[in-house]
C-alpha cells in the first residue's frame, strides 16, 4: 500500500507539471534524512553532522596545520567549513574569530598568514570532532523572558535571577588569581559565573543582564537580546 501511495503522489505531481528529483528524494518515511550537508534526525530533533563532510574537513585541518602559512583561499575554506557546522556544534562560531582576523590580514596585505600563536591554538581546537559524537538539540518553540543582575566587589561576585515573583541568589569568594584583576575584568568575569550557574534554569530563554558596568554595557549597546543555548 505505501509503494502504490508513493507511486500516485509522484505521478500525479508530474502529472500537474512538477519535476521531482528521485535521487534526492526520500519517498518512504523515516527518521533521519540528508538536509543541507546535515542530517535532519527527527527523533533526536537536532542535526547531526555528515560522517563524510566531517572527514573532508579534518583532512583540510590536518594540511593546514602541517602548514607554516596558510593562503587566502585555504583559509576562506576552513573559515566557511567552520561557520557552516553551527547547526550541528555548539558555539562554533565562536571558535573562528582568530581566523576571521586572519583573512582580514590576508586580504589586506595579499600575503600568506603564519600558522602560529592563537590561530593555531583555534584550528587545533576544532581536532575535537575526531572523537567527538554529539549534537545540538533543536530549539523549543517555548520561549521564556527572564531578568538576571550580577555584581562584583574586591573579594567576590554576585547574582540574581528574577523568574515571574521568585528570586534566586547566588555569591562565592573570587579564587585567589582573580583577586588582582581589576574591576572591569571583575564585572565581565561575574557577569560570566552567573550566566553559568544559571545554565540549567534560563536555558532556551530570553535573557535580559542588568550589570552596573560601563564596560559590559558599552560591550552589549547596539546588540539584540539572545536565547541561551
Amino acid at each position: 500500500m505505501a509503494n502504490a501511495a508513493i507511486f500516485v503522489t509522484c505521478f500525479t505531481l508530474s502529472s500537474l507539471g512538477y519535476f521531482i528529483g528521485l535521487e534526492k528524494s526520500t519517498l518512504a518515511p523515516c527518521k533521519q534524512v540528508p538536509y543541507l550537508g546535515f542530517i535532519s534526525d527527527s527523533e533526536k530533533q537536532a542535526f547531526i553532522l555528515l560522517p563524510r563532510k566531517k572527514e573532508k574537513f579534518l583532512i583540510l585541518l590536518k594540511q593546514a596545520l602541517k602548514s607554516e602559512t596558510l593562503d587566502l583561499v585555504t583559509l576562506q575554506r576552513l573559515g566557511g567549513k567552520c561557520i557552516s557546522m553551527a547547526l550541528a556544534v555548539l558555539g562554533a562560531r565562536l571558535y573562528t574569530n582568530e581566523i576571521n582576523m586572519a583573512l582580514t590580514c590576508a586580504v589586506r596585505s595579499s600575503r600568506p598568514v603564519k600558522m602560529s600563536g592563537a590561530l593555531r591554538q583555534e584550528f587545533e581546537h576544532w581536532l575535537f570532532l575526531e572523537s567527538w559524537n554529539g549534537f545540538l538539540p533543536w530549539r523549543s518553540e517555548k520561549h521564556s523572558h527572564v531578568r538576571l543582575f550580577s555584581d562584583s566587589s574586591s573579594f567576590a561576585w554576585e547574582g540574581v535571577l528574577s523568574p515571574d515573583a521568585i528570586n534566586i541568589n547566588i555569591c562565592d569568594y573570587w579564587e585567589p588569581h582573580i583577586i588582582g584583576a581589576d574591576i572591569a575584568n571583575k564585572e565581565t568575569l561575574a557577569l560570566n559565573n552567573v550566566l553559568l550557574s544559571f545554565g540549567n534554569n534560563i536555558r532556551n530563554s530570553w535573557v535580559d543582564a542588568f550589570v552596573d558596568s560601563q564596560v559590559c554595557f558599552v560591550l552589549g549597546t547596539g546588540a539584540a537580546p539572545a536565547p541561551i543555548p
